[in-house]
């Protein structure tokens, strides 16, 4: 249903992300035309230069970045404003459990809202793509979906650990 459903609207909606709930999805999700023609318009410099500037080089700076992603994905709100994609960084040689992503992305959501990002706290939803899928494979990072859509439904699917165990294994991609 979600594939037929991203087919027609070109766009994938929030409930999708809440059922991934903090999984790992099986294939790769797709971007508006003109986003996905500034993805593909990096040059392979760009790209070194962003990964390597993601963290200082000594140990002592931060484990984890929150930014804005450059590149989001194609889901509902997004261009709108009503939904915000943000990727979590961690950095290489640091590891961190599945609560305490949550918790991770809960205190850099509460840092937005301190400086006057987002107005409020709002739900989020998130999911890290396979290996395969990932464009940058050196850094582990999670894709963060913040919603008013996500507040106005309720929060299933929202990557509490009981919902870590969706198998998506049979969700095929087109």
């Amino acid at each position: 249903m979600f594939l037929y459903y991203s087919y027609i609207r070109r766009a994938y909606p929030m409930s999708f992300i809440r059922f991934i709930g903090g999984g790992t999805i099986p294939f790769a999700l797709i971007r508006d035309a003109g986003v996905q023609g500034r993805y593909e318009a990096r040059t392979a410099e760009e790209r070194k230069k962003f990964v390597d500037d993601l963290f200082e080089e000594t140990d002592k700076g931060p484990s984890t970045r929150f930014l804005v992603n450059e590149f989001p994905y194609s889901v509902e709100g997004v261009d709108a404003g009503e939904c915000f994609h943000y990727v979590l960084w961690i950095r290489p040689g640091h590891v961190i459990e599945s609560l305490p992503i949550r918790d991770t992305i809960s205190a850099h959501i509460a840092d937005l809202v301190a400086v006057g990002v987002l107005s409020e706290e709002l739900p989020f939803s998130y999911f890290k793509n396979t290996t395969a899928n990932k464009s940058v494979r050196e850094v582990e990072h999670y894709h963060v979906f913040i919603s008013k859509d996500v507040a106005e439904r309720g929060t299933e699917g929202d990557g509490t650990l009981d919902e870590l165990e969706y198998d998506l294994s049979h969700v095929v991609s087109y």
